[in-house]
């Protein structure tokens, strides 16, 4: 560094000095100032970003919560051959393709062999040929592509003592019946605590 750049560099230096030792108020806000802008930025950019994170994350599981309530999702199965859509699904998929033939057709078919784990409510019962037709709790039937259940066995004994409004759980798999039904074939069921069975 040549001497005249060194002598310009004390006399910056002595000035800047002179300035702070003469304005320290001034060096307190100045440094106040940087301080604040930095809090700022740590908030908008590092913690509303997190904190908005934690929000969604809260919102998504109560949307979910309530969804699975209404059975508008389905909840994942355990049995990999457990149909994963629910009865309201199944019905709002089926309506879909109102006026389509083959394309209702083809839904239908793709339901077959799938095992069912649905709460439904016993709409009425047939004892001579050992089924039953059921609707969703708290809605009206009309046309869906499954409504039915047979039973076998004992399973048929005890299926056949159920009356219309019964809630029960219902199992078994889904078997063709036309080109827009399937039945639940060698169904199970047990009652839920609002289920309750015909006397005899």
């Amino acid at each position: 560094m040549d001497k005249s750049a060194l002598e310009i560099r004390r006399t910056l230096d002595s000035k800047v000095l002179e300035w702070t030792q003469r304005h320290p108020l001034k060096i307190l806000t100045i440094v106040s100032c940087l301080i604040w802008t930095a809090t700022v930025v740590l908030f908008v950019y590092v913690y509303v970003p997190s904190e908005l994170k934690v929000l969604r994350n809260q919102l998504t599981e109560c949307e979910t919560s309530k969804l699975e309530a209404e059975g508008k999702i389905p909840i994942p199965p355990n049995d990999p051959n457990e149909l994963s859509l629910t009865p309201v699904q199944v019905t709002d998929e089926f309506s879909a393709r109102e006026g389509r033939d083959a394309e209702q057709a083809s839904f239908v078919k793709s339901l077959i062999g799938k095992n069912i784990n649905w709460d439904v409510q016993v709409d009425s019962v047939d004892k001579d040929l050992g089924y039953l037709h059921f609707k969703l709790p708290g809605r009206a039937r009309r046309s869906e592509p499954v409504t039915m259940a047979v039973f076998v066995g004992d399973t048929a004994k005890r299926a056949m003592s159920l009356k219309s409004g019964d809630i029960i759980r219902l199992h078994g798999k889904l078997s063709l019946i036309s080109n827009r039904q399937v039945d639940v074939d060698s169904a199970e069921f047990e009652f839920l605590p609002t289920g309750t069975p015909s006397r005899p």
